[in-house]
């Protein structure tokens, strides 16, 4: 895992040689960026989760085609579903190169609520189709 700012941004480019893993990350120094940009060297996506405060966000995309992104949100002790008009949504932009192709990622930005106060740290998980 790499991290570096980048224009405001934090940006965290993850390689997973397993598939499965996680990351814990903290302000040394200074305030946390509002936006922090998840880059997940991964063949798929099964699961993300995205935690920080009291709140979890949970993501999971189809490995293959266009189907739906499902996106959820733990938040006070309740998991509930959300779409793109919440403010704990997860922006994804998945790998534009071919499946087989080691330059391909998962592109996932932190919600709007995370950015509303960000928090000294956050720790995020993964899962890949493919292990």
């Amino acid at each position: 895992m790499t991290a570096a700012s980048d224009q405001g941004r934090l940006v965290i480019d993850i390689t997973s040689k397993s598939g499965i893993g996680s990351a814990g990350v903290s302000v040394a120094s200074g305030a946390m960026p509002s936006v922090v940009v998840m880059r997940l060297h991964l063949r798929g996506l099964e699961q993300m989760t995205f935690s920080y405060a009291d709140t979890i966000v949970k993501l999971s995309a189809p490995s293959s085609g266009d189907g739906p992104v499902l996106q959820s949100v733990l938040d006070g002790g309740q998991e509930r579903a959300i779409g793109p008009d919440s403010p704990y949504w997860m922006e994804l932009a998945r790998p534009a190169s071919a499946d087989d192709s080691p330059d391909g990622y998962f592109e996932v930005l932190s919600p709007k609520a995370f950015a509303d106060s960000p928090p000294a740290n956050f720790t995020l998980g993964w899962i890949d189709f493919f292990r």
